[in-house]
């Protein structure tokens, strides 16, 4: 950062790390408030033999700054974290980027850095957003470690889910006063003026399909049940489905591997692929009915649903599984579904009975589910814990 004085300073929020979308959203959103940098890792077998990243050509005012930097893959496990210097470099790293770092942020996207967090001279936040300890590869009890550790240093911890922020107070022992649930969302910019949330033609990159269409958006990877999928498919003939999103190679199970091919050589089926973040609104308003087919698997399961919150903010009609827990008390705004045979049953339903009713109440509740009042959550959190520290002192 360019040398400044400390009346020209006012704070900055280090987000570390930039890993996913719904972070980079949470990101961006922030930085509508307040200037951020968000530290990006790319992983290397060799992290701690490559240059870290040199000092900010430019910094200005409210905006949002994104600097990549190497991390030494298995940070996480002995030796190469705690015996390498990881954490002490990373402190260092941060601290070069910051005028004052006293009045800065520290925003933590995994528990893995509460050794950094804790000699951080500013406020630090746990933004937790998902359920670590569920991570195949991972020691469920290192991370819940970590996360003790973590919530012992965090002012504020925000998981984006009523189960995380249950695990957190009831197996990592943060106190219940330091938790400010923040789930996902969408960008305020695809919040729909009008009232209607009425069906809107199909983008241009989508071929040519007779409705009804019913949609699939986010990952087509091992979260999606895909027999369920399947079967929906054979028993609503008349509809076409629309998949956007990435297509992971191989999934955990032949089963689930099997079913997905099954899906994908079905002449109803069309598979996009991923398409930006910023234009997915564009497919979820075309067509008529989102489908959230979750398997219930972990981490998913206690996690917080980015699919949903973007299918609000189009009005469409949804159907989804029990399989995300945040999502069981989310109807009207969707309906929910047992099995394949139930699914099937609605798709037809609404055959014979286009829209649901519930266009308008979605997208009136979509006005508070944006990015932009997430960040502003937060800051206004912290911002009382703050004060009630100073207040007790």
């Amino acid at each position: 950062m360019p040398a400044s004085t400390k009346s020209e300073y006012i704070e900055v929020w280090h987000i570390l790390a930039e890993t996913s979308v719904p972070v980079a959203e949470f990101g961006l959103a922030l930085s509508k408030l307040a200037p951020v940098c968000s530290w990006i890792p790319y992983m290397s077998f060799t992290g701690l033999l490559k240059r870290w990243p040199a000092l900010p050509s430019a910094w200005g005012g409210a905006a949002l700054h994104k600097v990549r930097f190497p991390l030494q893959r298995g940070y996480t496990r002995l030796p190469f974290g705690f015996g390498t210097g990881t954490f002490s470099k990373t402190l260092a790293m941060l601290t070069a980027h910051t005028a004052d770092p006293s009045q800065s942020v520290l925003v933590c996207t995994s528990s893995f850095w509460a050794r950094t967090a804790a000699r951080w001279p500013g406020p630090v936040v746990y933004y937790a957003t998902d359920l670590t300890t569920a991570y195949s590869g991972l020691s469920a009890k290192s991370v819940a470690a970590a996360d003790r550790a973590m919530c012992a240093v965090a002012n504020l911890v925000c998981p984006n889910s009523k189960r995380l922020a249950e695990y957190l107070q009831h197996q990592a022992g943060c106190a219940a006063g330091k938790i400010v649930l923040l789930p996902n969302a969408t960008r305020a910019v695809n919040i729909r003026s009008s009232s209607s949330c009425a069906r809107e033609a199909l983008p241009d990159d989508v071929p040519r399909l007779s409705r009804p269409i019913a949609g699939v958006i986010g990952n087509m990877g091992d979260n999606i049940d895909w027999e369920l999928v399947a079967f929906a498919m054979q028993q609503a003939p008349d509809y076409r489905w629309l998949f956007v999103g990435p297509l992971p190679r191989s999934l955990l199970t032949r089963r689930s591997q099997s079913k997905r091919a099954e899906v994908m050589r079905s002449p109803h089926a069309v598979f996009l692929g991923a398409r930006p973040y910023d234009q997915l609104f564009r497919y979820a308003r075309a067509i008529d009915v989102a489908v959230l087919p979750y398997n219930g698997i972990e981490p998913t399961y206690s996690g917080s649903s980015t699919r949903f919150y973007e299918h609000l903010a189009a009005g469409r009609p949804m159907l989804s599984t029990r399989g995300v827990e945040e999502l069981l008390s989310k109807e009207p705004l969707l309906t929910l579904v047992n099995n394949a045979e139930e699914l099937a049953g609605e798709l037809r339903k609404l055959q014979a009975h286009p829209g649901d009713g519930q266009e308008a109440i979605r997208c009136q509740a979509s006005r508070s589910e944006t990015w932009e009042a997430r960040a502003s959550s937060m800051q206004s959190a912290l911002q009382e814990r703050l004060a009630e520290a100073t207040s007790n002192d």
